[in-house]
């Protein structure tokens, strides 16, 4: 009825992605995106599931692409900067990462530089 609310189609992502149909779920995220290419939810949660499926180059394009519309985007910033260190990856863009993510969200444990 509303092809730009968002918010039933990421429960269905949720649903998706809690019965372990991670293919189900990123089909359902890309129709999200086409519908509004700038989705923050919708891009992270793509990003979160491919990080899950061991497709880390990819989980760090989807992380980029968010930052790249919001560039202090805490969860984004933080999770890209864990893969860069976690899988050899750029450890300069992750220590720039890092302490953006812990200046905009200072007081979330899981956030540490």
């Amino acid at each position: 009825m509303a092809p730009g609310y968002e918010e039933p189609l990421m429960q269905l992502v949720s649903l998706a992605v809690a019965d372990k149909k991670l293919d189900v779920a990123l089909a359902k995220l890309e129709g999200a995106l086409q519908v509004n290419p700038q989705s923050l939810p919708a891009f992270m949660l793509s990003g979160v599931i491919y990080e899950r499926r061991g497709a880390v180059s990819k989980a760090k394009e989807v992380y980029e692409k968010v930052l790249a519309l919001n560039p202090r985007f805490v969860p984004a910033a933080n999770n890209l900067a864990f893969l860069l260190v976690a899988n050899q990856g750029d450890k300069e863009r992750s220590l720039q990462l890092a302490p953006t993510a812990k200046e905009a969200a200072p007081n979330e444990p899981h956030v540490t530089p």
